[in-house]
């Protein structure tokens, strides 16, 4: 079901978090007693994970990719395979992702714009997944979040972090957006990717930027935008710092499902104000035909300030 992030999350300790935060203790504790009992299966096949601690919108998505580039043309994997559990998707059983044939309905949203670049497997239970890799030769998994499951032996854990809002509010789920408390996932993990501002954490640290494309767009145009994402307002945020005339602003719950309701909705508001409607490439492949061929889509990339010092991070990791 689609989840919206509740705006408190974001906000200092205040009395929606404190009301909560008994039910947080109680989640952490099942947290941890299931990671306990969990015993992890040891692939032949080396795996990254690259997981977050809160939910959503911490950049995982870009940060896959860019990995994915970095291990290409660093040579440190000759047919990466890139496994994730296929959040909001039907399929139950290891897949390896067609888009002629999947929909977002089979696999998620996050499966579709990740086979763009490379082979994807979805499979909600990550030892199946990982075993459907070794199937077909895959010489390094990367794993798009898990850092919370501990089904499957990670080589590399690399915890992706916002810099500009890492923890929230610092609480545990549903006081606040922690999927685990902030210490357990420091322990495990062997580094930290800080998007955009450095985070002050005792851990080795990459930092990486976020950047937005807008060459193929028109500045002088309205627009109606939207977007269904952890945190929406970072979208909205980042086409007005790129100067973008935004009419109309509508955010939905993290992977909302679409309808012809909802395209017709916000096409009559474009029809109002004489605007485009535009979205992010993550929502993009939820919406129905044939409004996937009028949106307008704002993609984003992520660089490394130091991909280097990263590729000697995770060959010395993964061979020595």
């Amino acid at each position: 079901m689609p989840f919206k992030t509740p705006s408190f999350w974001y906000k200092s300790a205040n009395w929606q978090a404190l009301l909560l935060s008994p039910l947080s203790a109680l989640y952490a504790v099942g947290h941890k007693l299931n990671v306990s009992f969990q015993k992890p299966y040891k692939s032949n096949v080396p795996v990254i994970c690259i997981g977050n601690i809160v939910m959503g919108g911490s950049g995982k998505t870009p940060t896959v990719l860019a990995l994915l580039d970095l291990i290409t043309e660093q040579n440190i994997a000759k047919n990466p395979v890139i496994l994730t559990r296929g959040y909001g998707g039907s399929t139950t059983k290891a897949t390896i992702v067609d888009p002629a044939i999947h929909t977002y309905h089979d696999v998620g949203d996050e499966a579709l714009l990740l086979v763009k670049h490379a082979q994807v497997i979805v499979s909600p239970d990550r030892k199946e997944g990982a075993q459907k890799a070794e199937e077909i030769g895959a010489d390094l998994i990367l794993m798009d979040d898990g850092l919370q499951n501990n089904t499957l032996y990670k080589d590399i854990n690399l915890l992706v972090v916002d810099g500009a809002n890492p923890f929230g509010n610092g609480f545990v789920l549903p006081a606040g957006p922690l999927r685990e408390p902030k210490s357990c996932a420091l322990k495990r993990c062997d580094a930290v990717i800080s998007i955009n501002e450095q985070v002050n954490l005792d851990k080795i640290l990459f930092s990486a930027n976020i950047q937005s494309d807008s060459t193929h767009l028109d500045a002088d145009k309205n627009y109606v935008a939207f977007a269904g994402l952890g945190r929406p307002e970072k979208f909205k945020t980042t086409l007005e710092d790129l100067g973008f005339k935004i009419s109309c602003w509508h955010p939905f719950a993290d992977h909302h499902p679409y309808t012809k309701e909802d395209l017709e909705d916000l096409d009559a508001h474009a029809v109002k104000h004489n605007a485009t409607l535009i979205t992010t490439s993550k929502d993009h492949v939820r919406l129905p035909d044939p409004y996937q061929h009028t949106t307008q889509v704002l993609p984003i990339t992520l660089s490394f300030d130091n991909s280097a010092a990263l590729a000697s991070f995770l060959k010395e990791r993964l061979y020595s």
